[in-house]
């Protein structure tokens, strides 16, 4: 059983995560369409945001891990549509 703060804590991320004002851009833009856009374009649309903020996020140093995240998104969406470019 999880104490009160760490309830809190949780609450507080699970909103800042899912938060509208969110820098997603790519699904912001199909969001009106989203029931007629196939799933391969909206988890594209969703690996390029992540791709996005991910950048945003590199610093001159310890942050090697975001440059192994946006590899392996990068890859991910090659296995999606290899010839998109």
């Amino acid at each position: 059983m999880k104490s009160l703060k760490q309830q809190e804590q949780l609450q507080g991320y699970t909103q800042q995560t899912l938060s509208p004002d969110l820098p997603m851009k790519h699904l912001n833009a199909i969001w009106s369409r989203i029931g007629s856009v196939p799933r391969e374009e909206v988890i594209r649309c969703i690996l390029k945001d992540e791709i996005d903020l991910c950048k945003e996020r590199i610093q001159p140093h310890d942050t090697g891990h975001l440059h192994t995240a946006i590899s392996v998104m990068e890859s991910r969406l090659e296995e999606i549509d290899p010839y998109a470019g």
